[in-house]
């Protein structure tokens, strides 16, 4: 197995994260999405960001992303954030993993585990708790935060207004970590 290291992203990683991020979500969902949503997916800009958001996000207090490098390439990334950019159910005192992707030709080498510890490192320690939603059907993303300590907390929904590739609602569940 290749070595991997984890670092702070930077502006230069658009393409790279682009291609890990659209085929880690096609890949990691396709086993429920419909054939119109699979086919949004494969062209759609929610996957798309820019030197320019990179280096805003960069400039903000309350998120953070770092990716997983092998020979140069970046093949996963993660991102947490706090405050004004998670979502409504995390609590005052949470931090919330808001995606993480690896691209799928390095699933289960360890590098999405890295990426969650090294972001739990990372994360200020004012921050008593982690919070991830995932799809209900997606039962491997389910399966891996549970081994990595998190526990069904609530369920919620996604729909076309959140993700734009989606064509209906699908239910979520919401898992968090202390600790």
């Amino acid at each position: 197995m290749k070595e991997f290291k984890i670092r702070e992203v930077r502006p230069s990683d658009t393409e790279d994260m682009e291609e890990t991020t659209r085929k880690s979500w096609i890949q990691g969902q396709k086993a429920f999405l419909t054939d119109e949503e699979l086919g949004l997916a494969s062209g759609s800009e929610e996957f798309r960001k820019t030197e320019q958001d990179i280096q805003s996000r960069l400039e903000k207090d309350d998120t953070f992303v770092l990716v997983a490098e092998v020979d140069g390439k970046v093949v996963g990334r993660i991102r947490m954030a706090w405050a004004g950019e998670a979502d409504s159910f995390v609590n005052p005192g949470e931090a919330q993993l808001r995606s993480m992707y690896v691209h799928p030709d390095h699933w289960r080498k360890g590098i999405g585990t890295a990426l969650v510890e090294k972001a739990f490192e990372r994360v200020p320690s004012r921050f008593h708790a982690f919070v991830v939603e995932v799809f209900e059907d997606n039962e491997s993303a389910f399966g891996f935060y549970r081994d990595l300590g998190y526990y069904f907390v609530e369920e919620s929904t996604l729909g076309p207004e959140d993700i734009s590739i989606l064509t209906e609602d699908r239910k979520t569940l919401i898992m968090r970590k202390y600790r």
